[in-house]
């Protein structure tokens, strides 16, 4: 493209195939087709502005009546840094998932830890070396699953080098 734009793209095909004994309903056997798609714009060397589209669908065929998963997700994020002492990272992202059974237990291995539904997550990193022997990290996430309760995370750190 030109040199403030990038794309990456890339088209998925994974089998997942598992088997476990009868009284646990972990086996599956799972095709997932996907494509992705993010672009990145970084207009001057400190900030960088991306956004990413994702569309796959998932049919786990174990069942006696198979059932099909879809997804679509659309994700934006800033990164900022700063000459060689931190940077700032803020993503947005929408996730959407929508099956054609809810009689089954859908294995993790599909939904990926989302839920079915409407999925909304907000993340925030924010990285600083004070100098060279102390660093600092802090890290916000915030989801939003399906029908459930907003839930936040909070994480702070630093770190002293000797």
């Amino acid at each position: 493209m030109i040199e403030e734009l990038s794309n990456q793209t890339d088209i998925s095909n994974v089998i997942d195939n598992y088997s476990s004994p009868p009284l646990s309903n972990r086996s599956r056997s799972i095709i997932n087709n996907g494509i992705a798609s993010e672009f990145s714009y970084r207009p001057e060397k400190d900030l960088e502005i991306g956004f990413k589209l994702e569309v796959s669908r998932s049919e786990d065929s174990y069942p006696k009546i198979p059932y099909i998963i879809d997804l679509n997700s659309q994700m934006i994020r800033a990164n900022f840094s700063f000459e060689s002492i931190g940077r700032l990272r803020i993503e947005l992202e929408r996730a959407e998932i929508n099956s054609t059974s809810k009689n089954y237990i859908i294995p993790f291995e599909i939904l990926k830890g989302n839920l079915i539904g409407k999925n909304y997550f907000a993340r925030l990193f924010f990285d600083y070396r004070l100098s060279n022997m102390i660093q600092t990290s802090f890290s916000y996430d915030l989801r939003k699953q399906a029908n459930n309760k907003i839930i936040h995370n909070l994480k702070a750190e630093a770190r002293a080098i000797f």
